[in-house]
């Protein structure tokens, strides 16, 4: 279990620094600058460990370091591919939030007009309905339901690291 708390809490500690970072700053190239911080943290939080007495030097080379790092660099690949894919304006998210501001829907024209502004619309639209996400009554669109789970931990997420402009 200390091996998982290891691994684990070494990869907050690198994610907690990265949001602070990323509030304060936004890096140029975020996915290379976040890929090559967790890559980076990783030797200096071991190395905190060893000098605060958390990490006994005989196990540096042992198999306990290797499975702390499996379990670091396995968050690590996991973050860095979802960061990836929520790091842009995502037009699905910003459709469904624009929506669930209607309390009482969205007629066609606001959506037609909502839409102009950005691209692929129609097509995330439709997906939405398919999905069983939207549902249309009387020429206006509704919010199908409750939002997912999946669903309200990416809104939390991207509530706790900042809206994007025009979406997201």
């Amino acid at each position: 279990m200390r091996l998982a708390f290891t691994g684990v809490g070494l990869f907050v500690v690198a994610f907690v620094i990265h949001l602070v970072w990323w509030r304060i700053k936004l890096p140029y190239r975020q996915l290379p600058t976040l890929f090559k911080w967790f890559l980076l943290f990783f030797p200096i939080g071991f190395g905190a460990l060893k000098a605060f007495g958390f990490w006994p030097p005989t196990w540096l080379l042992s198999p306990a370091t290797a499975v702390v790092a499996l379990l670091y660099f396995s968050l690590t690949i996991t973050y860095v591919i979802t960061y990836s894919a929520l790091e842009a304006d995502s037009p699905t998210l910003s459709l469904m939030r624009w929506i669930s501001q209607k309390p009482d829907g969205a007629t066609e024209a606001d959506l037609e007009s909502f839409m102009a502004s950005r691209p692929f619309f129609q097509a995330r639209l439709k997906a939405l309905d398919v999905d069983g996400m939207t549902v249309r009554r009387e020429g206006r669109v509704y919010l199908n339901g409750q939002p997912s789970l999946f669903f309200r931990v990416i809104i939390s997420w991207r509530a706790l690291y900042g809206s994007i402009d025009k979406g997201g």
